[in-house]
Parts: C-alpha cells; structure tokens; sequence
C-alpha cells in the first residue's frame, strides 16, 4: 500500500512538471543572450530551464570532485578507522563465544585485538575478565572487572564481577563491600546482590547479619514471604544454638521468635522447652511443645514431653504427653505416641490398638516393626516376636527417628548442617537428616524403660517371671537425655 502511494505521487509530480513545461513554453517571453558582433541568441522560459539545469548540474559534479580530493585522505583514514572496528567487533563476538565454548586460549588470543579496536569496550572488558575467570587468575579478573564498573552502564555487571572474584580469592570482606553496595543501588539490580550477600553470611555462620540482608531483600522482593519466614526461624535457631550454654535467658527469647514466626519448625519448639525445662518452668516448656507438635509433630518433642512428665511424678498425670495427643489427634506420631505411653504403662493391649492404624496397608516402618516386636515379646507370642524382628531388620528407618542422637538429644546441628537448614527448609519446609544419610547410630525406639515391666492389664496371664525382649533383638540401654545447664 505505502509503495502504491509513493508511486501515484512520483507519476503526479512527473506529470505536474510535463504540464508546467508545456504551459511555459506557450509564453510569449524570450530571454535574448546579445553577443558582440555575433548573432543573438534566443531562448524560450524552457529552454532558459534546461540550459540553467545543465549548468547547475555540471558545477555539482564539478564541485563534488574537488571536495572529493581534499577529503580522499580522511575518508581513507575513516574506512580503515571502521575496518579496524569491523576487525575488533569480529574479535570480540569471536573470543565470548570461544569462552563459551571453553576454548580459553583461542579466547585469550583475541582479547588484544578486542581490548584495542572493538566498538564496545564494555564487552572488551568483559572478555578480558571472563577468560580471566576460565584461568582462575582472579587479580586480573577483578582489575577487569573494576574498570569495568567505572564504564557507564557496566557498573551493576562490574560489581557483580568483582564479588565474584573475591570470593573465589577468598575475600569475603571485599565480596560483602561490593555485593553491599550493589543491593543498596537504587533502581532495578536483579537478585544477585542480595543472594550473594545472604550466601556469603550463610556460609561464614554470622547469623544476625543474615537476618538483616533477609530482611532488606524481603522489602525490595527478592525473596517471596513464605521461604523468607522459615529461612528467619532457621536462622533464628542456629543463632540461639550458638549461645544456649553462654546465654541461655537470651537463647530462650530467640528461640520463641522463632517459634512465633515459625511453628513448624521443631527445633524451635525441642531446644525452647529444653531450656525452659532447665529452668523447672514446666507450663511454658509444655506450651512451647503443643505448639509444635500442633504445626509439625516430631518424635523429639514427645521425648521432651516424656521428661517433663518424669520430673512432675505421678501427681501431673503425663500432662505434658497428653497436650501433645490433644494438639493433632490425627497424625502417626500421635499414634506413636499413644503407643509409647501405653507400653510405658504396661498396657499392651492398648499399645497394639494405638499401632493398628500404621500397620494398615504399606510397609511398616522399623520403628513401628520393633515397637510390635517389643509387644509381642511382652505378650509371650514368640513366634511373632520373632517375625517382627526379622521384618524390622529389612524395614525402612524413618528419616526423623534419627534426628535423635544417642544420648538421647536431638536436632544437635554443625554449623555447615545449619547453613544447610537454612536453604532445606526454607525453601520447601522440609528437615535435613544428617545421621540418617550418613547411616550413623541412633537412639533405639525400644528404650530401656519399656524393655520389661512388673505388672500387665486386667486380662493378661500373669508369669512366674518379668518377659524380656530376645538378646538378638535387645536394645542398647541409653543415658536419658543430656539437659542444658541450668543457671545458678
């Protein structure tokens, strides 16, 4: 359409100007060039028309030739000034995709030729810092990528760079300044800074100013709500873990923001009412435990409860065991637990009837396999003592048993295993098991007080002797759980 119309107008004006022609040369006018002793010459207002076109066409060309030899040297210079950039340009699309490709020495016999003719000196640079990068010589990368920052529109890939480069050099101090000064930039910057920043404090266990680069990347949304709550409570943890035996008041207070911010996080909830429990204060330890047992019921927790039942005596009536059942009836670990507290009690009819549920499609656990075995021994059945023995030792373990050690702790994290937590769980809400994936001891589910016991429930035979669990299947007694210092 638009080629249409520039046609229909080229062929109007072309006719306009034939019409123009036409009607001019009907004027009576002349233009009379008199010569001295020649004949005069006459011409008509077209033909004046086509002679001045000629002329002003003849000096245009004329005039063009001789500009054109003044100026020849500095085209000259030009087209070899753009050949030389053609030249650089070429080098330079050369050399990144050598780096991309892994060729470092083909990259890095380009760079000369970039650095000198390319267009964009910017992306010069950022061949020079990158085949730097690929040879591991992190001082000529960080001085490429620090002119670099200096380039208008390179500084936020500049800094980038030198972070980076400091960390592989092993510079935290520097890798901070400049990943610091990049997420303080106003304006977009992407979320690297503030990754970067959060990683390297991760990494280095400085908890508190972990906290704050969460909390500035959380403002300028770097990091959605959610994951950005459970990292904090993460955090939180490994920071009162740090000071439980220092400052145990102020492990305390951490560890029920956590619990505040976090519910379901049951190290939050197990090291909070085991402080509290150093401290003899029973009802806020069971109220820290509902809660997590509420959001997330772990074995742990009903090991706590366990022993805060044990301090209180008969007279508190397993308050604490009970307010975790009350809290998620629904949950396994409840059936568990009810499990546990009835063979505690010596009624294994109820303990079986708590387990029935677990047993139903599927395979059971090992953990539910020695809990039956233990029933069974105290029932004098034998024969399935002896098979739930076997079908234990070729059971599935189950990943949160082992998050218990030995004596009877738990949730007893490195700082490298903390660092860890920190991405696990605030990314998808989900516990790391150290012990279980490096297949380490842990505490056995049949603890010694459950091994034997001196009475049964009405309607059991009674025996001349206390049953006790096979010698192949007999746990190993374990310590009661290792208690924090309390504070004199």
């Amino acid at each position: 359409m638009t080629r249409l119309f520039w046609l229909l107008l080229t062929i109007t004006v072309i006719a306009g100007l034939v019409v123009l022609a036409m009607w001019a040369n009907q004027i009576p006018w002349r233009i009379v060039l008199e010569r001295e002793n020649q004949p005069d010459i006459v011409l008509t207002l077209t033909g004046a028309a086509i002679v001045m076109s000629i002329l002003g066409a003849a000096i245009a060309i004329i005039w063009a030739f001789l500009t054109g030899v003044f100026r020849l040297p500095t085209r000259i210079k030009s087209m070899r000034q753009r050949s030389r950039r053609r030249k650089g340009n070429e080098a330079l699309a050369n050399g990144l995709l050598a780096i991309e490709g892994g060729d470092t020495k083909g990259a890095k016999r380009l760079i000369g030729k970039a650095l000198a003719d390319a267009e964009d000196e910017r992306l010069a640079l950022l061949l020079d810092a990158l085949t730097a990068e690929q040879e591991a010589d992190w001082t000529r990368a960080e001085r490429a990528y620090a002119e670099l920052s200096r380039k208008p529109g390179a500084h936020l890939a500049g800094l980038r760079g030198l972070t980076g480069a400091a960390v592989k050099r092993g510079d935290y101090s520097m890798a901070i300044d400049r990943a610091r000064e990049a997420l303080e930039m106003k304006g977009e910057t992407g979320d690297w800074p503030f990754k970067s920043l959060f990683e390297i404090y991760i990494a280095r266990g400085e908890w508190e100013e972990a906290r704050r680069v969460l909390t500035l990347g959380e403002q300028k949304r770097h990091i959605m709500a959610e994951p950005a709550r459970r990292r904090r409570a993460v955090i939180l943890a490994a920071e009162a873990s740090d000071i439980m035996s220092t400052d145990p008041e102020g492990a305390e207070r951490i560890l029920t923001e956590a619990l505040k911010i976090e519910p379901g996080f049951p190290p939050a909830a197990y090291h909070l009412a085991r402080l509290q429990l150093a401290r003899d204060a029973i009802k806020p330890a069971i109220s820290s435990l509902e809660t997590g047992w509420k959001a997330y019921p772990h074995p742990a927790l009903a090991l706590v409860a366990e022993r805060l039942d044990d301090s209180e005596g008969r007279s508190g009536g397993r308050r604490a065991t009970q307010a975790l059942i009350a809290a998620n009836k629904s949950h396994r670990e409840t059936a568990l637990l009810k499990a546990d507290t009835a063979i505690a009690a010596g009624d294994w009819d109820g303990a079986e009837k708590a387990l029935a549920p677990l047993l139903q499609g599927g395979q059971p656990t090992s953990r539910v396999c020695r809990l039956m075995e233990m029933i069974s021994t105290a029932k004098d059945d034998d024969g399935a003592a002896r098979t739930w023995s076997e079908r234990a030792a070729s059971a599935v373990r189950e990943p949160e048993w082992s998050d218990i050690e030995t004596d009877g702790s738990a949730f007893m994290y490195s700082k490298d295993e903390w660092a860890r937590l920190v991405y696990v769980f605030g990314d998808s809400g989900q516990l790391i098991h150290p012990r279980h994936e490096s297949y380490r001891a842990e505490l056995d589910v049949a603890r010694s007080r459950a091994i034997g016991y001196t009475s049964k429930p009405a309607g059991m035979a009674k025996t001349s002797e206390t049953p006790v669990l096979p010698d192949a299947a007999a746990p190993t007694p374990t310590p009661p759980p290792v208690d924090y210092v309390k504070k004199t």
